[in-house]
């Protein structure tokens, strides 16, 4: 069947028309969603300083790395940094390195529960503060290891760290080793630190006394002159019984020895039985 020339053309004009209109629709459309898209930098600004400032600070509580997902303008945000740094020091090693020498910053990490492993991100200049390092070895004596090599060389400030962690002493300056009255001290609060006393220092009878007196056990760490030596492994014995095993092989097997030995054994089990009973007593008990 032909079609009518006239009454095509307008049929032709309305379906582009009606095309035309379609595809601006689907422009339109597309358009409307490309601008719902949230700028990138927008939700940088709105996290930094809305709600997700609060989560951070949980998620740094949680794990301490997340502060390097904050903005630069939060990690040298004083306030967001003490905060953080409270519910977890250790987020000290996340910290500007400029901030590391900040006192304020620092000590709020070493207040926190994670503060002893906190220390070793302070500044170098704040691990030979005299003052901080004291006030950090009074709760956490193993801290000493991160303190300056002036620091751990200084007597009173090793034996401060003694008082919290009797391992401490580990981490001294090797000088002290050989220092007799810095050893008399040591030992009489830790008799086992004898075995990092210089071959002087434990050869020497008062120092090696007052180890065993705290600790039997600390007789092993004797000169081998004081351990073959007869009247002084008597001495010694009022102590504790341990120091008979630690003798030389000959007083091992002495018979006074052995009977002295015996005597303190039954001595302390008394006194366990009967605390009214005291250590002077005690020890009054130990005659060959």
């Amino acid at each position: 069947v032909a079609q009518n020339p006239s009454t095509a053309q307008p049929v032709t004009r309305r379906l582009r028309r009606l095309l035309l209109g379609k595809a601006m629709g689907v422009m339109t459309q597309m358009q409307e969603q490309v601008s719902l898209k949230p700028d990138p930098s927008s939700i940088k600004d709105v996290k930094d300083e809305g709600v997700c400032r609060k989560s951070l600070l949980l998620a740094v509580e949680r794990r301490a790395s997340t502060l390097l997902t904050a903005s630069a303008a939060l990690r040298t945000d004083r306030a967001f940094l003490l905060e953080a740094l409270s519910r977890n020091g250790l987020a000290l090693a996340y910290v500007p390195v400029a901030l590391r020498g900040d006192r304020e910053v620092v000590l709020a990490a070493l207040r926190s529960e994670q503060g002893r492993w906190a220390f070793m991100y302070a500044s170098e200049e704040l691990r030979g503060d005299r003052d901080l390092v004291m006030e950090v070895l009074r709760q956490h004596g193993s801290c000493l290891k991160h303190a300056s090599s002036a620091l751990c060389a200084d007597p009173s400030i090793v034996l401060l760290a003694m008082e919290t962690d009797s391992q401490a002493l580990g981490h001294a300056a090797k000088e002290l080793f050989s220092n007799r009255h810095f050893m008399l001290k040591a030992v009489r609060h830790c008799g086992l630190s004898l075995r990092l006393a210089s071959d002087a220092i434990r050869a020497d009878r008062d120092v090696v006394l007052a180890a065993v007196r705290q600790n039997g056990a600390a007789f092993q760490y004797a000169a081998d002159e004081l351990r073959k030596d007869r009247l002084f492994a008597l001495a010694a014995l009022r102590s504790g019984n341990e120091v008979i095993g630690f003798a030389s092989e000959e007083l091992r097997e002495d018979k006074d020895l052995l009977q002295a030995a015996r005597r303190r054994r039954k001595s302390i089990e008394k006194d366990e039985q009967d605390p009214s009973v005291s250590v002077v007593d005690a020890e009054k008990t130990v005659v060959v």
